[in-house]
């Protein structure tokens, strides 16, 4: 039996079968993150790139930023969604072509892959948590 625990504070589904809520919480990240893209590129060509970065920044890396150590031992391809998601983000914030490569853009950015942001996630917590300054239930 599946007992789903909506942590509604949280934004985060909680389950017995963790990988398969895990796996419905990428494919949630997904389906929000690109239904706010497809809005912002329909108006993208009226705003300067900064603008875009902050509407970017609030709508989508918000979402994939976001409790993002959980995801820590997801199998490759959920987490190559998740790059997919940011890449195209990218291309939208520089109003590039779907064809061009996207690596030299996300080094302009200064964007961390996905598999590596969430290992920097995790270790920033654990640094924090060492030097005191992490909340007093993770010191």
């Amino acid at each position: 039996m599946r007992a789903w625990l909506p942590l509604s504070q949280l934004g985060v589904l909680a389950s017995s079968m963790m990988s398969t809520c895990l796996f419905m919480h990428v494919s949630s990240i997904c389906r929000s993150s690109f239904y706010h893209l497809r809005n912002l590129s329909r108006i993208r060509k009226y705003l300067i790139k900064e603008s875009v970065a902050v509407a970017v920044h609030a709508f989508v890396t918000s979402k994939l930023n976001y409790c993002n150590a959980l995801l820590c031992g997801l199998p490759k391809y959920q987490l190559q969604r998740l790059q997919y998601v940011k890449n195209t983000v990218a291309r939208v914030v520089c109003q590039m072509s779907k064809f061009q490569h996207i690596t030299s853009v996300l080094q302009e950015l200064h964007w961390l892959p996905i598999q590596y942001r969430i290992i920097f996630k995790i270790l920033l917590l654990v640094y924090k948590s060492l030097n005191g300054a992490s909340p007093s239930y993770l010191a």
